[in-house]
This record gives structure tokens, sequence and C-alpha cells, in this order.
């Protein structure tokens, strides 16, 4: 966990699963060594936006889907409203 000396608010997360973790007993299985990174900017110095979420999973849903997956998005052309002008202040 990266946080901004400035703000005191976290700026990145990258996170690793030690261990599988199941829901539901045999419904979903995530297994171990699933990572997630996400990232966040401020814009303006007042208001913190996701910038960046990448993922990579492992999974079975039940005893019979398994599924691997990776993500990347990234987060840009942000546009203030009158809504986040007014929270800022």
């Amino acid at each position: 966990l990266w946080v901004d000396k400035k703000d005191y608010r976290w700026a990145r997360v990258d996170a690793k699963l030690i261990d599988n973790v199941n829901f539901g007993w045999i419904l979903v299985r995530i297994s171990k060594g699933a990572r997630v990174r996400m990232q966040r900017t401020v814009l303006d110095g007042k208001v913190w936006f996701p910038s960046r979420l990448w993922f990579t999973v492992s999974l079975r849903i039940g005893l019979i889907k398994g599924i691997n997956m990776e993500q990347d998005t990234v987060y840009s052309e942000f546009r203030k409203t009158r809504a986040i002008e007014e929270d800022a202040h």
C-alpha cells in the first residue's frame, strides 16, 4: 500500500492472494497467486480518481468451469462537473 505524503490517502495498492479462497463451499474457488493493482491520481490537488486497475485471477465455478483471466483498465480524460467542484470546496 502506497500512501500519498501530502494528503495521507492511498495512491496505490498491490496485493497477492497467498491462499485459496472459497465462496459457498464449492460454488466459487479463487486460486492462490491471484493479483490486483489499483492506482489513483489526484486532479487539481483536490479530488482523487482511479487511474488504473489491473488484475489476474484463476478461479473455478462449481466443479465444472475453470476461468483464467487478466484485465488491465486505464482511466483517463476526467472532466469536472458542478458536483465535483462543489465537493472539493
